[in-house]
């Protein structure tokens, strides 16, 4: 009886050739990196119907890169019965493991994923309340507006900035004011980029953005200059003419760009 022994090029083979049999043999092969492989392959191809034995893989196999490839590829495959199981895995992980698991939990999406990784907020390692902050995004639900308010006062620069813009993909009317207090914050980053995510939400009005153009630093002003050159010409081009004069280079180029776009568009005319 020939032994299933593959290489890695074997199994490049059976996932050009779309050979699931072969992928799960491999992924119960005693070479780690041949199990690592199969998963990884299994994940690209994206089929249903092999989730369960990437299940098993995330709970049973023995080294823990082979679980974690298990873990993406089952978020690629996005089917939401791999929910519980993956979420099973959190407790005594590593930071390093848990953050593959709220990955994918986001990239997966549901109620279930959102629920549990609102619970991981309150993680003391700050890259988990990254990858949560990050993965709330993902899934963008409404329900995650107040706990992505919340994270607008973390310690980390880098939660803010996926906090604003998280609030932003989901575009909630009640982000407003929190968004808006972030333009008061002495770093540019986080100004430009409340800006930014307060140009998603609907009922965000025009003055917000006017306002930015005064504002001290190059980054925010050039964005706030990009927000409005979205609006309609009449109730912009003034406020576009007056950037003309900006004190930086690219500020001023942005707002002739624009400003030659809506003329050979016909949306104004030459003397605007």
């Amino acid at each position: 009886m020939q032994i299933f022994d593959p290489k890695e090029s074997d199994v490049q083979k059976f996932q050009d050739e779309g050979d699931l049999k072969s992928l799960l043999k491999a992924l119960k092969c005693k070479n780690s990196l041949i199990r690592y492989k199969a998963a990884e392959a299994l994940g690209k191809i994206g089929s249903y119907s092999e989730v369960d034995a990437l299940i098993d893989t995330t709970l049973n196999d023995k080294e823990d890169s082979v679980r974690e490839m298990a873990i993406y590829a089952l978020a690629e495959i996005g089917d939401k019965k791999a929910i519980i199981p993956i979420i099973s895995n959190y407790q005594d992980e590593t930071d390093e493991f848990k953050e593959v698991i709220i990955f994918s939990l986001g990239e997966i999406g549901g109620r279930e994923a959102m629920e549990f990784i609102t619970l991981t907020l309150d993680e003391e390692t700050p890259y988990i309340r990254l990858r949560a902050v990050e993965a709330l995004g993902k899934i963008a639900s409404p329900n995650s507006v107040d706990d992505l308010i919340s994270a607008l006062d973390d310690d980390s620069m880098e939660i803010k900035l996926a906090a604003i813009m998280a609030l932003g993909e989901i575009g909630e009317a009640k982000a407003i004011r929190p968004l808006e207090n972030m333009l008061k914050s002495d770093k540019w980053k986080i100004r430009k980029w409340a800006l930014n995510s307060l140009s998603k939400i609907e009922e965000c009005t025009l003055e917000r953005f006017i306002e930015g153009l005064e504002d001290e630093d190059w980054h925010v002003r050039d964005k706030a200059v990009e927000i409005i050159g979205k609006y309609g010409a009449d109730e912009t081009v003034k406020y576009i003419h007056r950037v003309l004069k900006d004190e930086d280079e690219d500020v001023r180029m942005h707002a002739r760009e624009i400003l030659n776009k809506r003329i050979k568009l016909g949306i104004i005319g030459i003397d605007a």
